[in-house]
């Protein structure tokens, strides 16, 4: 990778930070063109042994899509979270999509309660889903939205 070199927000000094910030930077404008039509970015490489990314970038040709597909995995195994890269890439480039998602975790995504009051949650909580908490429907929707608040502000 060339080199790149940034100012530094600590005078001559170059901070840790300043170095990370000017690597990734630096990184950024010499990777290959991602966003072109037909190129799916889904992400980067892992190195498991170091547990960290490497440079290896994972893209998937748009021409190898076929015409169903089914995504099936365990619990936190990040099914949701490549479905939604896929979907978004596929928007980018116009190829419509027809999801089916029993549980609702990407349409869930597309609800946006933007002052995050209990009220605004209220209409979508499940009502069977407050009674196995032993919790009324406002107070399971003060939860949830409570929960967002917290998840947003990490």
């Amino acid at each position: 990778m060339p080199a790149c070199r940034f100012g530094s927000r600590a005078g001559n000094r170059e901070t840790e930070q300043d170095s990370l910030f000017a690597s990734r930077v630096c990184e950024r404008s010499f990777m290959p063109d991602i966003e072109k039509l037909g190129s799916f970015y889904l992400g980067r490489a892992h190195d498991v042994a170091r547990r960290e990314p490497t440079a290896d970038l994972i893209l998937y040709d748009a021409k190898d899509l076929v015409t169903h597909a089914v995504c099936v995995g365990m619990t936190g195994i990040g099914k949701t979270g490549l479905c939604v890269t896929l979907l978004e890439e596929e928007a980018i480039d116009g190829i419509p999509a027809i999801v089916i998602d029993p549980r609702g975790d990407l349409g869930k995504l597309l609800l946006t309660f933007p002052r995050l009051r209990a009220e605004d949650f209220q209409a979508w909580v499940s009502a069977e889903d407050a009674s196995k908490n032993e919790l009324s429907t406002e107070t399971f929707a003060a939860d949830q939205a409570a929960q967002w608040k917290k998840g947003l502000e990490a």
